[in-house]
């Protein structure tokens, strides 16, 4: 009998110490997963732009962290380092892409979230951010600009469209970016057969050229025959007088 009971009680220590470093790898192993911590990593800028895309709205967010913003210089403090990004609720096709540089550390992330005549979107910052720049295409949406400052519009001369830009100051860790947009796509902006302003201008300008040399065609064509009439009434005239 005694035997037996050290026997179970060998089974039960043993259980008991097979448990505890379970529980130890578990939490090593979800430690690692958490993201960093917010303090000490900081945004230079966060850009925000958007594309309408018939009645939904893509997202593009770039984060430009600062030069210490993630210390890798083990492999620990590589897996330490996940940086983290806040979408809104309800967010289709969520996609984070991480580029790393001497300079720095950029953060891409995109999704989309359904729109129609008005959009609130608005998110956690996870992280203190310096300055925040937002752009938006004019396509007939408006923008609630209280506390951001507009900038001169930009041109994309590849396209033809005009942007609008924003910028506003710093958020703290912890805020929200909200961004307050109404009103109704332009037909260009939901993606219809609209066509570039540079496009119709190169039509133009070949219509134009088709005319000018259909209207020189012509007038050749016309100085032609007057000079056939001419030669003939000559050679009759001279015919009568022989």
């Amino acid at each position: 009998m005694h035997v037996v009971f050290n026997l179970l009680r060998r089974i039960v220590t043993a259980c008991l110490l097979l448990g505890l470093t379970l529980i130890v790898l578990l939490s090593s192993k979800n430690a690692l997963a958490q993201p960093a911590q917010a303090s000490g990593i900081v945004v230079d800028n966060l850009h925000v732009a958007l594309t309408f895309i018939g009645d939904e709205v893509q997202v593009h967010e770039l984060y430009a962290f600062a030069e210490t913003a993630v210390s890798t210089t083990t492999p620990a403090a590589i897996e330490t380092s996940i940086l983290a990004v806040a979408i809104p609720n309800g967010a289709k096709n969520p996609s984070v892409q991480q580029n790393g540089a001497a300079s720095g550390m950029t953060m891409t992330a995109t999704y989309r979230l359904p729109y129609k005549d008005a959009l609130t979107l608005t998110h956690d910052i996870p992280y203190d951010v310096k300055t925040v720049t937002f752009s938006l295409p004019y396509n007939g949406v408006a923008f609630a600009a209280d506390g951001w400052h507009q900038f001169a519009s930009r041109v994309n001369q590849a396209s033809g469209t005009i942007t609008r830009l924003y910028q506003r100051g710093s958020l703290a860790a912890g805020e929200s970016l909200t961004l307050g947009l109404h009103g109704t796509t332009a037909p260009s902006a939901n993606g219809g057969s609209a066509v570039p302003m540079n496009t119709w201008l190169v039509a133009v300008a070949g219509l134009c050229m088709i005319v000018t040399l259909v209207y020189i065609g012509l007038g050749q064509r016309k100085t032609a025959v007057s000079q056939n009439v001419g030669l003939l009434h000559s050679s009759s005239v001279n015919q009568s007088g022989f």
